[in-house]
């Protein structure tokens, strides 16, 4: 029989025998045994809550930090907000950041007009500057218009 889930038997009190030596030093022995089993699990316990109390009161402890920001934070903003610096001006300026964007076409007042005068052949040499395209050249030779202006489509 076991006493309050113990594994040790419990005797019987009609039972008169008293247990050899031998016998009795290994029960010691065991009860000792089991009783320092208990005693570490017990430790192994006690360990453990205390781990998670000292968790408990440092995420407390963060939690109580972080509101205490935000709320300066906030505090900050609403002075910000009420009392303006007297110095500061709103700030329109354009900052590049890289996007697209659509720009207006250019005021041809603005243009100089030296530029626009000047050819856009570039640093050909003097025998290619005359010559026409090659393409108005392939339709010369076809038997086509002479003035590229008569035929704008060569497929017509």
């Amino acid at each position: 029989m076991s006493c309050c889930g113990n594994s040790f038997p419990v005797r019987k009190l009609g039972s008169v025998l008293p247990p050899s030596g031998s016998e009795a030093a290994s029960r010691v022995a065991d009860i000792g045994a089991h009783l320092m089993d208990q005693v570490e699990a017990l430790m192994v316990r006690q360990d453990k809550q205390r781990r998670l109390d000292a968790k408990r009161k440092a995420d407390q402890e963060r939690r109580a930090q972080e509101d205490a920001a935000c709320q300066e934070q906030e505090q900050i903003l609403q002075y910000l907000a009420a009392n303006p610096e007297p110095g500061a001006l709103t700030d329109d300026t354009h900052h590049p950041t890289g996007d697209l964007h659509a720009l207006d076409p250019p005021d041809k007042e603005h243009l100089d007009p030296a530029l626009e005068a000047e050819d856009n052949v570039g640093d050909l040499p003097a025998e290619i500057e005359d010559e026409p395209p090659p393409s108005l050249r392939d339709l010369e030779a076809l038997g086509g218009p002479k003035d590229p202006n008569k035929c704008r489509n060569p497929l017509q």
